[in-house]
């Protein structure tokens, strides 16, 4: 008699990290081009000027951040807590959101080892990778504010063939949203609040009305 066995969640691609990977990708890749027609150098020397240009050690370096970036794609595929809220995770009924859509950036650590690093990439909280229309330019108003009825925005969005949409309610959620998940999320207003760089980024009332020097 054969043992009945639980079958594996399907994976959910992170399509974020795979379109940041490629843009990366042919980003770096033009540029290299171009030096090797102006420059009439060789491809390998181009790749490893541009790469010190960008920011890495080496084109070694390069490679070795897009291989991390890649395992973690993968890893952002099967992790059970982005799946849970991405089609388990319900609105709380008469709670406030925020329907924000975050953007990845790329910090690169490198240790003395130039062939050791560690590559992360999260949301940005900066104007640039913001969307626009949760910025508003004057500066008498708040920059961002909840959205008026959660559950019909979530309606449009679903049927405007948006798939991959987060519901956030816990704060360890957050927590991994900004470290990597990004994409469209909907935050719920006390999180928010009570993270300090969202709120002042946002230019939100936070509750114990700190005072910070930036």
């Amino acid at each position: 008699m054969y043992e009945s066995s639980i079958p594996e969640p399907r994976p959910v691609p992170h399509i974020e990290s795979k379109t940041f990977i490629k843009k990366l990708k042919l980003r770096i890749k033009k540029k290299v081009r171009m030096r090797q027609y102006l420059t009439r150098k060789s491809y390998t020397d181009c790749l490893e000027e541009i790469c010190e240009l960008a920011g890495f050690d080496s084109r070694h370096s390069y490679s070795t951040v897009l291989k991390a970036l890649e395992q973690q794609s993968k890893s952002l595929c099967i992790d059970e807590d982005r799946m849970r809220c991405l089609s388990e995770e319900k609105l709380i009924p008469n709670a406030s959101y925020f329907l924000v859509r975050g953007k990845l950036g790329l910090e690169v650590h490198l240790n003395n080892d130039s062939e050791s690093c560690m590559a992360v990439h999260g949301v940005r909280t900066d104007n640039r990778f913001w969307p626009d229309e949760l910025r508003i330019h004057d500066d008498s108003q708040r920059a961002a504010k909840p959205v008026d009825c959660p559950p019909e925005s979530l309606a449009k969005l679903r049927l405007a063939g948006e798939k991959q949409i987060h519901i956030i309610n816990y704060e360890t959620d957050l927590e991994s949203w900004l470290d990597g998940w990004s994409g469209i999320a909907f935050l719920e207003e006390n999180l928010v609040r009570k993270n300090i760089k969202l709120a002042i980024w946002l230019s939100l009332e936070v509750p114990t009305r700190p005072t910070f020097i930036l």
